[in-house]
């Protein structure tokens, strides 16, 4: 049987504690991931983002955050990472719907999804922040992947979410809000 036990979380801070699972607790303390523990409470910090206007929202057990600020994909890559996350990885429906409807309703901003190089295909050789995983989810708008002009040549190696859900292959250099899951 699960049991729960409350965090007690800073008032100041404006969070407010929610149950964390027992049995998942006591392994993040040892471990040090305090993160997850905070994640699990419904803490989710955007400290070490580097971005001006943020969202944050726990959904489950993930921190995911908006930045309303319009970079390119590499900048935003990065800025996720060095926060201790990664750009938007959309493995799920539920993925989906936390970046769609609740942190960037009808505007488009960068996912982590991307093509290595050397696909001879618009459609191939995509999977999440270049993990080489093959992806269980996709959500490409009509006609896409196209790499612009249905011919793999390299010009549209990154995703954006569209301002209706959908995904869109497009160059990297180009300039979008996205949002980070840590």
């Amino acid at each position: 049987m699960r049991g729960f036990y409350l965090i007690p979380v800073i008032a100041a801070c404006g969070f407010e504690g929610r149950g964390v699972p027992l049995d998942a607790a006591p392994d993040a303390m040892v471990d040090g991931a305090l993160i997850d523990v905070l994640a699990d409470a419904g803490v989710c910090t955007t400290t070490g983002l580097a971005c001006a206007g943020t969202t944050s929202i726990v959904e489950t057990t993930a921190c995911w955050v908006a930045c309303s600020e319009v970079v390119d994909q590499p900048t935003a890559k990065a800025r996720c990472t060095s926060w201790g996350g990664r750009l938007a990885p959309l493995q799920t429906q539920a993925d989906q719907d936390v970046v769609a409807t609740m942190l960037f309703a009808s505007q488009a901003n960068w996912i982590g999804f991307e093509q290595a190089d050397g696909q001879v295909l618009a459609f191939s050789g995509w999977s999440w922040n270049n993990d080489g995983a093959n992806p269980s989810f996709t959500n490409w708008g009509a006609a896409q992947p196209n790499d612009g002009d249905t011919v793999e040549n390299a010009a549209e190696q990154c995703a954006y979410m569209s301002n209706v859900g959908t995904w869109q292959d497009s160059a990297c250099l180009g300039t979008l809000k996205f949002s980070c899951r840590r």
